[in-house]
């Protein structure tokens, strides 16, 4: 699926999962080691962000932090396919140290699914999940996801990582009405960002 969007007079088409970004601003302050995460889902403690992201989110964009999540993935560990809060439209922002050749993957559930077929679940850090297997989607688009991009949350998606430990930083937007964005408002909030355009 593409998103058109226009920037000054340029019609863009974008795919619907993944935007890399070029940001002014870095996520983690210069002193944290973004290697020291543990293996595993964490939240990251608000004083390792750099306080030059508060300012940017909230003066240029009008938004506010939730949290920042950590997913350690160590090599050949697949993560499941699934879906974040239970949502079907959200987006995040992710940072990803690490992982050469990793790739994150967005599939589509197949028409015949049930809810037998899926597993709710809570996650370490206590955020609902819903878990599909492999033979209920179909692959819609898989990619690398960048330093930082905009990436779908909401639906079924996974990461594959082949070669060395994945250290992904996901930032989790809110408005200042307390309402999470989908992909595309987000996509249209980081226009001015968008790498390559």
């Amino acid at each position: 699926m593409l998103l058109n969007y226009t920037k000054g007079r340029i019609n863009i088409s974008m795919n619907n999962y993944c935007i890399d970004l070029n940001l002014p601003v870095n996520l983690l302050k210069a002193d944290y080691d973004p290697y020291s995460a543990p293996i595993g889902h964490t939240v990251l403690d608000n004083k390792y962000i750099n306080d030059d992201f508060f300012i940017f989110i909230d003066n240029k964009l009008n938004l506010k932090l939730f949290y920042v999540e950590v997913f350690v993935k160590s090599t050949c560990d697949p993560l499941g396919i699934h879906t974040d809060h239970g949502q079907t439209d959200m987006a995040k922002l992710n940072w990803v140290y690490g992982g050469q050749k990793s790739s994150m993957n967005w599939y589509e559930p197949l028409p015949n699914i049930t809810e037998n077929d899926l597993i709710k679940y809570i996650s370490p850090i206590n955020s609902k999940s819903v878990i599909y297997p492999l033979h209920a989607v179909k692959l819609l688009h898989s990619c690398k996801v960048g330093f930082p991009s905009i990436v779908q949350s909401g639906i079924p998606h996974n990461v594959m990582n082949w070669v060395d430990k994945r250290y992904c930083y996901s930032a989790v937007l809110y408005t200042k009405q307390d309402v999470r964005l989908t992909f595309s408002e987000t996509v249209e909030l980081f226009k001015d960002y968008w790498q390559g355009v």
